[in-house]
C-alpha cells in the first residue's frame, strides 16, 4: 500500500501524527482515523496559515489576500505530517513510502528506516519486489 503520510504506527518517531492522533482522540469519535482525515487535517492548517498571513497584511483577510497566500506557499509539509510539497505551484512531493498487511496489521515495506520517505528522483524501486 502507497501512503503520503506518515503512517499511525510510527507515532512515536513523527511527533506531527502523535500531535494529530493526540487531537483526532480529543474530539471523541469512535471513527478511527485515517490517512484522508491527516491531508484534510494538514488542508485546514494551510487554510489558517494562509488566512493568519492574509489578515496582518494591510488590505486584511479577503478572498484575493488568502488565494495570493495560498499562491506563495511553496513549501509545505502540514507541520511535519506529511513531506515536502509545494500548493501554491500545485506540485506533490514525489516522495512515497511503501507499508504491507502483515496478520492484520500496516508494517513499512519501502524504505525501512521509520519516519522516512523516499524522495529519490532517480531511484527506481521495483515495486513487484517489495514485500516478497
Amino acid at each position: 500500500v502507497q501512503t503520503n503520510t506518515y503512517p499511525f504506527e510510527e507515532a512515536d518517531v513523527v511527533p506531527a501524527i502523535q500531535q494529530f492522533l493526540d487531537i483526532y482522540e480529543a474530539t471523541g469519535t469512535d471513527i478511527d482515523p485515517t490517512s484522508l482525515g491527516v491531508q484534510a487535517f494538514s488542508a485546514g492548517l494551510l487554510f489558517a496559515n494562509a488566512a493568519t498571513a492574509a489578515s496582518a497584511g494591510e488590505e486584511g483577510l479577503t478572498r484575493d489576500t488568502l488565494w495570493a497566500e495560498l499562491k506563495a506557499t511553496t513549501e509545505w509539509d502540514g507541520g511535519g505530517l506529511h513531506p515536502m510539497n509545494s500548493p501554491g505551484t500545485n506540485e506533490g512531493s514525489g516522495c512515497f513510502l511503501y507499508m504491507r498487511v502483515e496478520e492484520g496489521a500496516f508494517v513499512r515495506a519501502y524504505p525501512e528506516e521509520p519516519g522516512t520517505f523516499e524522495c529519490s528522483k532517480t531511484e527506481l524501486v521495483d515495486v513487484s519486489a517489495v514485500g516478497s
